[in-house]
């Protein structure tokens, strides 16, 4: 039965699997930000916090596999090194901006934030993360389009993204001690 399904359904499987395992080693990735963060036993684990970084990271990879399509589509012209560095460069440069931009606007808004915090948020935590994200989603990237099958390349990059979302995870926490702050400085 679930053969039928996916023969009759591939794109929406697709979309279905690639989230389900961003969403699962994205919520390994806060988890370990969370250990190094001082928090050492499962009873004291942010799970709400471990929950918003999943439904974005759910979310968000079939987008992500949708876009590489995109550009294996458009730069099929480029082989060898140079459709690679073309690949990295449209990831970092298309798809990597607004991916930040939603991650720091969907946090806080399920964090109960309002639209200007939110906004807020994403102004101050916008330039440091995209800072970290190019060299190090670069350097992550010239194996996903060298050689990496496409149909593994979002378990690949889920893989590196363990890292990738405790830094990620660690950059929103940072911006609500700042904002934790702010509001208690300004009382």
């Amino acid at each position: 039965m679930l053969r039928a399904v996916v023969a009759r359904h591939p794109a929406r499987m697709r979309a279905v699997r690639s989230g389900a395992t961003a969403g699962a080693i994205g919520a390994v990735g806060d988890w370990l930000m969370q250990w190094r963060e001082g928090v050492r036993t499962l009873d004291n684990v942010d799970l709400r916090r471990t929950s918003r970084l999943v439904a974005y990271r759910a979310l968000h990879a079939p987008c992500v596999e949708a876009g590489w399509g995109f550009f294996d589509r458009r730069l099929s012209a480029f082989s060898g090194p140079s459709g690679v560095v073309a690949r990295v460069l449209c990831d970092q440069i298309i798809l990597a901006p607004p991916s930040i931009v939603v991650f720091f606007l969907s946090q806080g808004a399920m964090e109960g934030h309002q639209f200007a915090t939110c906004l807020a948020r994403t102004r101050d935590s916008f330039w440091p993360t995209y800072g970290v994200c190019f060299p190090y989603w670069c350097c992550c990237h010239v194996l996903t389009f060298s050689i990496i099958p496409p149909h593994l390349r979002i378990a690949y990059a889920s893989c590196c993204g363990v890292l990738w979302n405790a830094i990620i995870s660690g950059h929103n926490q940072q911006a609500v001690r700042r904002e934790s702050e702010a509001g208690t400085a300004a009382l």
